[in-house]
């Protein structure tokens, strides 16, 4: 039947993917690529380098369709569409590829013989094809709302182990430095948790917060004032998705819940990702512009002159293997600027020690997560969202602002 209609409709088939290089290689680290990566449900830090052949079966179809897409093609048709995948797998994933196809413009026939799959790819036209040479056609219109995988998850209180289980997907290195809580959601048919939020407490000083709150959390000096910061202000460090289900619209219905039930007047949440995937705004969180400090002008001038390549962005371990592919002199002012990001935005607002003369060695600890701070910030700017105040009782945004804060 492929073969018939490819012929019919002047398909020509799609060029061979090398398969040897890393997705962002692929895709490309420019905004159109990171976009229909996300879109087709694969950023996350453990996908952008690896390779076509190392992904899962959910993953590579997910990557294939992403890359058909990001092609000039106007019209894409894939044969036995996600047959080898488990049924949940196979449903988010159709439900994600036709809302990409649809965002894109583009026309799709996706050839499948599981019927479970229809109510998710959500077609225009709907063919049956039998034995016989007679073909039932449908003429289908496009429902929207919520994926109803969303109904067979679970959502409430975690623990830090389901964290730990989804920990190698997120793009954030390392773990956060406070815990205030953890949110996970679980699926019947996936092992292990199928998404976790970790809540933290809040960092003692933030611009954005500043201008957002009008300064009410601004004197941190006062230990009285910090005391009510840290009981009013939540801050949202981690959000990561199992492969099944992304792009199905998860990481904001656990968000909705986290915001009605963790018991702060204001959640915040600082992510690179935001740009890409848009559900922090969708849920009723609004963005907030932040200055650039110094530090990070001087590693952003930096990367403007010497342009690293696809690879070292996202990837901290590309971005060190290529630093130490410089000269001596390149090389060392590289990590300087890269260890003084990470020690300015981690290890001074953990330990509020002071910077060291000397740059530590390449093989001391700390030296992976500051390669993946800052590969990742060559890409994106982490923006500042939040959403509040929230009234205690409906767990619900205010629309009324106190104008001070409360001491007692």
């Amino acid at each position: 039947m492929l073969s018939r209609m490819a012929c019919e409709l002047d398909i020509t088939p799609a060029p061979e993917l090398d398969k040897t290089r890393p997705i962002i290689d692929l895709f490309g680290c420019d905004q159109n690529g990171i976009a229909l990566i996300a879109a087709v449900g694969l950023a996350d830090a453990s996908t952008f380098g690896r390779t076509l052949d190392e992904l899962s079966v959910g993953q590579a179809a997910r990557a294939e369709l992403g890359l058909a897409l990001l092609s000039d093609r106007e019209l894409i048709v894939i044969d036995e569409y996600l047959a080898h995948l488990d049924r949940p797998t196979a449903k988010a994933v159709a439900w994600a590829s036709q809302r990409a196809v649809r965002k894109r413009g583009k026309t799709a026939i996706f050839i499948t013989a599981h019927d479970d799959l229809i109510d998710y790819l959500q077609p225009d036209f709907h063919f049956v094809a039998g034995w016989s040479d007679q073909t039932e056609a449908e003429q289908r219109e496009a429902v929207a709302g919520r994926c109803d995988l969303i109904d067979q998850v679970t959502i409430g209180r975690g623990t830090t182990a389901d964290w730990l289980q989804l920990k190698p997907l997120h793009y954030a290195a390392g773990n956060p430095a406070t815990v205030h809580s953890v949110w996970s959601a679980f699926h019947p048919e996936i092992k292990g948790p199928a998404g976790v939020i970790v809540c933290s407490y809040p960092d003692l000083h933030s611009a954005a917060r500043n201008l957002a709150t009008d300064s009410k959390y601004q004197n941190v000096k006062d230990r009285r004032v910090a005391t009510v910061l840290n009981r009013e202000v939540v801050k949202v460090s981690r959000i990561v998705i199992c492969p099944q289900l992304r792009g199905i619209g998860l990481a904001g219905e656990m968000l909705e819940l986290v915001v009605s039930q963790v018991g702060a007047r204001y959640v915040e949440c600082v992510t690179s990702m935001s740009r890409w995937s848009r559900f922090l705004e969708r849920v009723g969180f609004r963005e907030v512009p932040q200055t650039c400090h110094p530090i990070e002008a001087e590693l952003m001038d930096w990367a403007s002159r010497e342009r690293p390549p696809a690879g070292a962005h996202l990837d901290g371990g590309h971005l060190l293997e290529w630093i130490d592919s410089l000269s001596v002199r390149k090389r060392r002012n590289a990590r300087r600027l890269v260890w003084n990001y990470y020690f300015h935005f981690v290890l001074h607002r953990r330990t509020k020690t002071q910077r060291p003369k000397n740059v530590p060695n390449p093989d001391a600890p700390g030296w992976e997560e500051a390669a993946d701070l800052a590969a990742r910030r060559l890409i994106e700017r982490p923006s500042y969202w939040i959403i509040g105040p929230i009234d205690p009782i409906t767990g619900l945004p205010e629309t009324v602002q106190n104008d001070a804060v409360e001491v007692a």
